[in-house]
């Protein structure tokens, strides 16, 4: 499985019925020549809008603070072949990483020429875990509309 690399992040905290908000969203590229099972490496510019309190590291977002959160992510792809795409939690609570989120598309008869995959869900998170995005072929995805994110609820 890739993770996939963002390229550009954009926050916007709001106060609605005095709850706080927390958004994070990013634009993820497939551009340059990324092996199979590569990790990513996030790089952020200067200009980019901070964070906030969320943490980019390893291609991925760290939680910072214990709460729920709506977890999204969409990866648009072409249909040639199985295309899986899943978001993960990597928590110090566990050994291992654990799924949140996943899907399969199989190729199907139709002369499509490409497909979305989104997925979403509220999930209890511990401050300090890490969710990302994986896809078992990143020479599938269609570039410039895949984003991921988390909300604070």
């Amino acid at each position: 499985m890739n993770t996939l690399k963002p390229t550009h992040w954009v926050t916007r905290p709001s106060t609605v019925t005095n709850c706080l908000f927390m958004c994070v969203f990013f634009l993820i590229s497939t551009a340059g020549s990324a092996a199979l099972h590569e990790k990513a490496v996030m790089r952020r510019k200067v200009s980019d809008p901070p964070l906030q309190g969320m943490i980019d590291k390893d291609g991925g977002l760290i939680i910072p603070k214990e709460g729920n959160y709506f977890v999204y992510s969409k990866v648009p792809f072409s249909d040639s072949g199985v295309f899986q795409h899943s978001v993960t939690l990597s928590s110090k609570k566990s050994l291992k990483n654990v799924p949140l989120l996943r899907s399969r598309k199989h190729p199907t008869a139709s002369k499509e020429s490409g497909s979305d995959s989104f997925l979403s869900g509220i999930f209890h998170l511990n401050e300090h875990d890490r969710i990302f995005v994986t896809v078992n072929n990143i020479s599938k995805i269609v570039q410039n509309n895949t984003y991921f994110g988390a909300v604070m609820l």
